[in-house]
């Protein structure tokens, strides 16, 4: 990890210093940061004398949410964002300090490459970070309606005698649309005297 801190001014923040060759990816982090910046990276000239490098916008991700943003979108607030530096030094364009200052912490990442405007932090089953499965517990409850009727075998137990709902089960799997294993199902009721057999 590399940082940059007490930033009190705008104008061009040079970030990475290793390789740009080997950089494909630089994840940042700002603190206390309430102002407008834009990332950018910077290509070298060379060392030619009396030539300025150039600075071009890049895309990042905003790790928190997953959200890719295009080259030259604005950062506003505080987080961890992943800019595409394809290669180059990242550098960081602040139009407005905000309330006076700001830190930043960076690392540079190597062999990451970046695809489509993603760079593998999105939700999907291609993530970066998790080793082994997630055993969620998780529960339901069921209300039945209010009658005495008597339940024949067959018979499906609802919410509702006209309009049953679907019970849903919230979090129980990583993702959405994604995949997951049930490995155990139990059905509780508070009706001590049911000795009834049922079927998931």
């Amino acid at each position: 990890m590399q940082s940059k801190p007490n930033i009190t001014a705008t104008g061009q923040y040079d970030l990475t210093n290793a390789s740009p060759s080997t950089v494909s990816c630089v994840m940042f982090t700002l603190f206390g940061f309430t102002g407008s910046l834009i990332p950018q990276k910077k290509i070298d000239t060379g060392g030619v004398p009396g030539v300025s490098p150039n600075y071009f916008n890049c895309g990042y991700t905003d790790t928190n949410t997953g959200t890719w943003y295009a080259p030259g979108t604005a950062i506003t607030t505080d987080g961890m964002y992943i800019a595409d530096t394809s290669g180059a030094m990242l550098s960081l364009n602040v139009t407005n300090i905000g309330d006076g200052s700001f830190d930043v912490n960076y690392w540079p990442l190597e062999g990451l490459a970046p695809s489509g405007g993603s760079i593998g932090l999105s939700a999907s089953e291609a993530f970066i970070g998790h080793i082994g499965g997630t055993v969620p517990s998780v529960a339901v409850e069921l209300v039945r309606p209010a009658d005495t009727a008597a339940y024949i075998a067959g018979d499906a137990i609802t919410d509702s005698t006209s309009a049953p709902t679907i019970l849903p089960f919230a979090n129980a799997v990583r993702i959405a649309s994604g995949t997951a294993y049930i490995t155990k199902a139990r059905i509780e009721t508070n009706q001590a005297a049911n000795v009834a057999a049922f079927r998931l």
